[in-house]
């Protein structure tokens, strides 16, 4: 069983924006906060990815506390946390150069240069022209804890075969972005799934070629062999005592291990592993709440309710209700 992809296919797209920009010589811009772009997207997103595909001219990306990456034409970076980041034109002293935030509700008409201050007797030359993405999930149990081993940016670099589909990718959620055809939304929502799918695969790829290390949702052989367990049968009776016999630990042993790896303990994370199962399910068929529960390995409609709850905020009928007609709209599209 592959965690990775059960957990790549538990997340939901909560919104995306794709625009077109432009980065003109002695002028930088900074990217919002990762959460206020998650609320301006949707207020489910749990989780902001940010992509910036070079298609003419260079420029250097950087953050705070982080080193530059110089990018050029055919260049992509991805931002696998959404990490706040810095974009400006290379050959410049950067640290000279006044950092205009770009806010959240401009982020839909694209970043207009003379809006955000530049003074306009000074003449200035195109540095770069970009596609810019941001695209928000939720779901995705255990992603959280698999983007934290990952590094803060990752340069896709022209030339490799994933630079030329991602360009292609790119383009082609931009320009589904800025029309009204039928499936549109659905469009962009596939390719942005993919395009993250793709992102990791290279992000293995490279990580395999340099250290022969892999990308896994936990270092710890133990833990790997836990997270198997539980997403073959997560509707098993499942304790930590009986995890940790079958893998060979004592149950504190597992306990520990898990939370070093994780930041939770084994059942906490198979709770939350079942409760988004059981989203999933409550959007995608029209089973009944004990069904429902039955199959993520809940005894009773109460306890399934009464754990749903405590992740969501509401019981899974009334979160049904409310969510299912969006993500009917969203497929009609």
């Amino acid at each position: 069983m592959n965690v990775l992809a059960d957990i790549l296919r538990s997340m939901r797209l909560t919104g995306s924006v794709f625009l077109e920009s432009e980065l003109r010589s002695q002028w930088c811009y900074v990217s919002p906060a990762p959460q206020a772009i998650m609320d301006f997207l949707s207020p489910r997103s749990e989780i902001l990815m940010a992509f910036h595909l070079v298609t003419e001219g260079q420029c250097l990306a950087w953050m705070q506390d982080g080193g530059e990456v110089e990018l050029s034409a055919g260049d992509m970076i991805f931002f696998p946390q959404g990490d706040s980041h810095f974009l400006a034109g290379s050959g410049q002293d950067n640290q000279r150069l006044r950092s205009i935030e770009v806010k959240c509700e401009n982020l839909r008409s694209g970043i207009d240069v003379q809006r955000y201050g530049v003074t306009k007797e000074i003449q200035f030359d195109r540095a770069a022209k970009m596609v810019c993405g941001f695209v928000a999930f939720e779901g995705g149990q255990g992603l959280s804890s698999l983007l934290t081993g990952m590094p803060r940016f990752l340069r896709i670099p022209r030339g490799d075969p994933l630079a030329e589909w991602l360009r292609v990718s790119m383009t082609t959620c931009l320009a589904e972005s800025a029309c009204v055809a039928v499936g549109s939304s659905i469009v962009v929502q596939r390719i942005s799934e993919l395009m993250l799918v793709e992102a990791m695969r290279y992000y293995v790829k490279e990580a395999e070629r340099i250290k022969g290390s892999i990308l896994l949702v936990s270092n710890d052989r133990f833990v790997q062999r836990a997270l198997s367990l539980m997403h073959q049968d997560p509707a098993a009776p499942w304790t930590v005592e009986r995890i940790a016999k079958a893998v060979g630990l004592s149950r504190s042993a597992l306990a520990g291990r898990f939370v070093a790896s994780l930041g939770e303990p084994p059942m906490q994370y198979l709770v939350r592993w079942r409760i988004s199962l059981a989203a999933s399910a409550l959007l995608a068929t029209e089973d009944c709440l004990a069904q429902i529960a039955a199959k993520v390995g809940y005894e009773s409609e109460t306890s399934f309710n009464r754990a749903f709850k405590r992740e969501f905020g509401i019981p899974p009928a009334a979160w049904r209700k409310q969510e299912k007609p969006m993500a009917q709209h969203e497929r009609r599209r």
